[in-house]
């Protein structure tokens, strides 16, 4: 009885400390890519023709190798100077941004 009022309230006190609001994500992997929000960077959502028409032509654009399927879409990369927009189909997933 008195683990199983332990465990209750461990389980309560993290659900009550977790924090409700949601957050950006910054993560830092050294001489490599810094995952930061930047507020004229490509938002997640946009399209390959807002990006297009708002940012210009990439300095370069890949596709990951796959077969393309429902379960498996479509994943670009377009390369900017100092950044990459990484799309799903035809919509923005994430942009990183380079230190």
């Amino acid at each position: 009885m008195i683990l199983k009022k332990l465990i209750i309230s461990s389980v309560l006190s993290v659900a009550v400390l977790t924090p409700l609001s949601s957050s950006a994500d910054i993560l830092n992997l050294g001489q490599k890519p810094t995952v930061l929000m930047k507020s004229n960077a490509p938002k997640a959502g946009m399209s390959m023709q807002s990006v297009l028409a708002k940012f210009g032509e990439p300095i370069s654009r890949s596709i990951a190798p796959g077969k393309v399927t429902k379960r498996n879409p479509k994943i670009t990369t377009w390369r900017y100077a100092g950044s990459a927009v990484i799309f799903e189909n035809d919509h923005v997933i994430h942009t990183v941004i380079y230190r």
